[in-house]
């Protein structure tokens, strides 16, 4: 297994997703076929999960996505509350532009259905 990156594009967001517990998605996201884009990171956490670091830290910091991007993004972060299971640390931050109230709503929405350790962070983005 190797660590996983993707460079953004005006419709996909940025990817650094690595073995070492360090993981990152940040940009816009409305890609037109959510699956072929989401499918091969959803592939990646679940083989990750099985040999997860002792901490894993997900950042993630949304301009902007459509509504398939906030189910797979959730999705995502349920399947690391398997991590904890293995007696291993996770960690989500949530991050959103200041001023953003809709993408700190969100933040907060899937804060209050997972069981994970999670921080929603105002960033002086310009």
């Amino acid at each position: 297994m190797e660590d996983l990156k993707r460079d953004k594009t005006e419709m996909t967001p940025e990817v650094n997703l690595s073995l070492g517990g360090k993981l990152l998605i940040q940009g816009r996201s409305f890609p037109e076929d959510v699956g072929a884009f989401f499918d091969p990171i959803s592939e990646w956490i679940e083989s990750y999960t099985e040999q997860a670091a002792e901490s894993t830290e997900l950042k993630v910091f949304f301009e902007y996505y459509n509504s398939s991007t906030a189910r797979r993004i959730t999705e995502l972060i349920f399947g690391l509350e398997e991590i904890i299971d293995l007696g291993k640390n996770v960690k989500v931050i949530w991050c959103y532009k200041a001023g953003d109230v809709i993408m700190k709503e969100n933040g907060e929405e899937i804060k209050s259905v997972v069981q994970l350790p999670f921080e929603i962070r105002e960033v002086n983005a310009s």
